[in-house]
């Protein structure tokens, strides 16, 4: 800097302008993996909502159709499925047009991840006293970054995948071909299940474990160079 800035009141003023400039990144950054576990929640209770609404047509038609069932109670029974159905699609597409948005930030986020991990481990344990302190807590804030990542990426495929069981649970058996076959193009969507798919690798709980396990790799190769 071209001027002394150990000095006071140089070096608080200087201070206060460094902090003005760091907040703005820092809570855009957290905003932006806020809204990525708040989506990803979103769109898991839409499927949690199918499932639910295919539990209760599904309940509802055992008590309500005792025996044969009639043209018009199938037609009925086949419009109640079209609508839940039609919401089933709509999740679908909405999930990955989330995945599509998101792609770059997850991408980025999964791919340094291991990395930041594994420095700011060696940097622990080369740290004495309050230094290190400092950089277990901006460990621990990397590694509750990229789980919520992972476990939003693992609610939407669980949900999603529960809804193939949840559909061949429904009567299906005692209706016609219409109401077989909207039954069973639900359950072949539902065995894909929905994902936040990036290259080389998806959001998921599995992936975090992964990146732990590189970090941890990455520590015992900077150890022998250390």
């Amino acid at each position: 800097l071209p001027f002394d800035y150990c000095k006071s009141p140089v070096f608080e003023i200087t201070y206060l302008i460094m902090c003005y400039i760091a907040y703005p990144p820092i809570f855009m950054m957290a905003g932006g993996d806020g809204l990525f576990i708040g989506v990803c929640l979103l769109i898991s209770s839409q499927y949690r909502i199918v499932q639910r609404e295919l539990e209760a047509l599904g309940q509802s038609t055992e008590i309500d159709y005792q025996g044969e069932v009639t043209a018009e109670e199938n037609d009925h029974i086949f419009e109640q499925l079209k609508l839940i159905a039609q919401r089933h699609n709509r999740t679908i597409d909405t999930t990955e047009e989330m995945s599509r948005l998101f792609l770059q930030n997850v991408f980025a986020s999964f791919t340094i991840a291991a990395i930041k991990i594994g420095i700011a481990c060696i940097t622990v344990m080369k740290a004495e006293g309050l230094n290190k302190l400092i950089f277990v807590w901006y460990s621990l804030g990397i590694l509750t970054e990229i789980y919520l990542y992972s476990y939003g990426g693992t609610q939407l495929m669980e949900e999603s995948e529960k809804l193939s069981r949840t559909a061949y649970d429904f009567p299906w058996y005692r209706y016609r071909k219409n109401v077989r076959q909207i039954i069973q193009m639900m359950m072949l969507r539902a065995q894909k299940p929905s994902r936040v798919d990036v290259p080389f690798f998806e959001a998921s709980v599995v992936t975090f474990s992964t990146i732990l396990r590189t970090a941890g790799s990455y520590v015992a190769l900077m150890q022998t160079f250390l």
